[in-house]
């Protein structure tokens, strides 16, 4: 009875063994259908509506950068992309970052931001391709409250 599983699995183990062969003609058919799809997915950016909350009523173009005045919240760079998070008309924006110098800011400090739409590729997704807001530059413009409190502070 042994020998027979034994005979079984030799067969099952050698019957799944694939057997393709790695040429330049099926390398390059991969690449091509791979270039295709970049090319469409790149085609197709061009044709959404892109919205973001700080221009509701505009369709914005990818990669067009855009200035605005914010108020800044947060700086959150615990995740796959680092998050700066502003307000603009009473609702919060995060936008997607990688500068380095934007820690520096403090709650309530007015900023004139340059932001664009750009894609990401969500961690976890499969690769999955989004567009959402990225910060370009970030230059503070006046100072708020907890700026000038700290700023008080170490003047006594």
């Amino acid at each position: 009875m042994k020998q027979l599983y034994c005979l079984a699995l030799l067969t099952v183990l050698f019957s799944c063994n694939e057997k393709k062969e790695t040429t330049t003609e099926n390398l390059t058919k991969n690449t091509l259908k791979d270039s295709t799809i970049i090319k469409e997915a790149t085609a197709n950016a061009l044709d959404l509506n892109l919205k973001s909350v700080l221009r509701p009523d505009e369709n914005l173009k990818l990669e067009q950068v855009y200035n605005d005045n914010v108020e800044f919240v947060n700086f959150d760079g615990n995740g796959d992309y680092a998050l700066f998070t502003v307000q603009k008309n009473n609702k919060l924006i995060s936008f997607y970052t990688d500068l380095a110098d934007v820690k520096t800011f403090k709650r309530g400090d007015i900023l004139d931001v340059a932001w664009k739409m750009d894609t990401i590729y969500e961690a976890g997704e499969g690769e999955k391709q989004e567009f959402a807001e990225w910060l370009v530059t970030a230059k503070k413009v006046k100072d708020g409250n907890v700026s000038l409190f700290r700023k008080s502070i170490q003047n006594k």
